[in-house]
């Protein structure tokens, strides 16, 4: 169903976390005081107050989104009634007619008595339909909160995408935290499948320990076993890749969809996990036996000197301590190349080393590390403006930064595609209208919002946590990427993922494309608010100045190659870099 489809598909894709609340008490009960009060009440509150924090939307909208989140759910009790053959008597059309119409008007204000809720509820439950998944309970006999818990569920859930495509209800305890990793192993499933020609593989992206672990970057992971209890490299049941992604994830990869191949290394009740694996850069197939690491989080970056002086740093998402890893990281490569030219007695010993910093199909993630991203690249000082809105008024605040860069007297060009987003999206365009950065790739999503995370966890008959667009961020120039993307300083197609695009489009199934192309797949794009007053770029930045006589250089390098590279952005890459070092 519509709501099951965007709710796993958003909630790994595209959420920017800009607060959340703590779970101790309803974070309601602090700030409207409905504690107490019924669930009917509860639920209201909840209403009121994500139209108090969107950034388009207001109380005045209260009655169309009532009205049209009643007509959802309705409209999924009917789909499930269809499929099941069961309720199509003349009988159950007259009362789904009947009630649609009822339904049809309805103000926001009956939402504080459950009024319309209890109507629906009883509909469902009279024609034995198990709403949403849930196992069918009989009526509650409570007179003061007559509605089931599920039912609450689905209203949010209707109600939050009625909001944007990028508002969402999670329903679950801890529904705002992500994954534990525990064998130390972050794989990329997205990318492999979007440039491979099968989904019979995985590529592992990173290692928390690359010396210790027995998995390397740029390994394939051919199938996994089930958790073991004792640590085997010969292990009796392995089970294929192509299998453990079903049906469904496979469409959706095959869409550019999101694969969390990544549960099959996290949380495990056991200590030991075995992989089938195909070595990188070799045909080598062997078994390898994989321990819980000490260490929970996943690693976000990988590192690679890809020639004397260019490292390629790979970013995954923008999980809480990116920037420490990505710090970490850089450091010791950089001290590497130094002491390699050092010891070989280079001329090369004091050249420049430039950074690719490659954001291609990063998801975003959180604010926070938006800043610590950006300030290792540019020095403290105000780079953008982001609008927001708190109880119903919209207001104003500077994006700045606070400390001094770590590396800003690097060469940096960064990478992107039509999978980069929010996070990824807003870093690149500071970075990009600062002149800092030059950018490379393709046009990126388009997401230049966030969301505001409302724990519900301390109301009984909700729980989870609700995502509203609370904020819309804008660079140095005072535009906004909502909508829009990034644009590259030099564009370059991928022939790989534009045949899968191309693929998708002819099939009518391209599910995720960018922002600007909502509307010619029948979906809406959110409003992007009003444009603010340009801000001043900074004046203090390291300016990444790319002439066209390095771009035509670093193309007749690439005309020059004996065959079309692998990765052509990233080659493109490579070249204007090595221009920019040794110009």
């Amino acid at each position: 169903m519509k709501s099951i489809f965007y709710l796993m598909a958003l909630s790994g894709f595209l959420i920017l976390t800009l607060y959340g609340c703590g779970d101790s008490s309803s974070p309601l009960e602090r700030t409207y005081g409905v504690g107490g009060k019924t669930y009917c009440e509860e639920t209201a509150a909840v209403f009121k107050s994500a139209l108090d924090l969107h950034i388009t939307r207001s109380q005045s909208d209260a009655d169309a989104l009532y009205s049209k989140t009643l007509s959802d759910m309705l409209s999924e009790i009917n789909s499930i009634a269809t499929q099941n053959r069961a309720m199509s008597s003349e009988k159950y059309n007259e009362d789904y007619n009947q009630l649609k119409t009822e339904l049809a008007n309805a103000p926001a204000t009956q939402l504080s008595d459950c009024a319309d809720l209890v109507k629906i509820q009883d509909f469902a439950n009279r024609n034995s339909v198990s709403y949403r998944g849930q196992v069918q309970g009989s009526k509650t006999d409570d007179p003061i909160n007559p509605v089931q818990p599920a039912v609450f569920h689905a209203f949010l859930s209707n109600f939050a995408q009625n909001l944007d495509p990028f508002s969402h209800y999670f329903y679950g305890q801890g529904g705002a935290n992500r994954l534990t990793y525990n064998f130390g192993v972050s794989v990329d499933a997205n990318s492999h499948n979007i440039y491979g020609d099968s989904q019979t593989e995985v590529e592992v992206f990173a290692t928390d320990d690359e010396a210790d672990n027995p998995l390397k970057i740029h390994d394939r992971i051919l199938s996994v076993s089930d958790p073991l209890t004792e640590p085997t490299d010969t292990p009796s049941i392995l089970t294929s890749v192509g299998t453990l992604l079903n049906d469904t994830a496979q469409e959706l990869v095959a869409n550019f969809g999101v694969i969390n191949f990544e549960q099959i290394f996290s949380n495990s009740p056991t200590p030991y996990l075995s992989v089938k694996v195909k070595r990188a850069g070799t045909e080598k197939e062997e078994i390898v036996s994989l321990s819980r690491r000490a260490s929970e989080k996943p690693p976000l970056v990988s590192t690679e000197v890809i020639d004397d002086h260019i490292i390629w740093a790979r970013l995954k998402q923008f999980d809480v301590g990116l920037a420490p890893e990505l710090t970490t990281k850089l450091n010791a490569t950089l001290a590497s190349i130094k002491s390699k030219a050092s010891s070989e007695k280079s001329a090369n010993e004091n050249s420049k080393t430039g950074i690719i910093l490659d954001l291609r199909f990063n998801p975003g993630g959180s604010v926070m590390e938006i800043h610590s991203l950006v300030n290792l690249f540019l020095d403290k000082g105000t780079v953008g403006t982001m609008k927001s809105k708190t109880g119903g008024q919209m207001k104003e605040e500077p994006f700045t930064l606070l400390e001094h860069a770590k590396f800003k007297d690097q060469p940096l060009i960064i990478l992107i595609n039509h999978r980069s987003a929010s996070a990824s999206d807003i870093s690149t365009q500071f970075l990009q209208e600062t002149g800092r950065a030059f950018v490379v790739g393709e046009t990126s999503f388009g997401k230049g919002i966030g969301q505001a995370s409302i724990s519900l966890n301390g109301i009984s008959h909700l729980g989870g946590v609700l995502y509203v667009t609370t904020i819309q961020f804008y660079g140095p120039s005072g535009k906004s990427i909502q909508a829009v993307g990034n644009e590259p300083n030099h564009p370059v197609v991928d022939p790989k993922i534009e045949r899968m695009r191309n693929a998708c489009l002819a099939k009518n199934q391209c599910r995720f494309l960018r922002m600007a192309d909502y509307a010619k797949n029948g979906r809406d794009i959110p409003p992007t608010g009003s444009p603010v007053a340009p801000i001043t770029p900074l004046t203090n930045v390291t300016k990444t100045e790319v002439t066209a006589a390095q771009i035509n250089g670093a193309q007749n390098a690439i005309n020059a190659l004996p065959k079309v590279p692998d990765d052509i952005v990233l080659e493109n890459a490579k070249q204007i870099m090595k221009q920019l070092i040794h110009s």
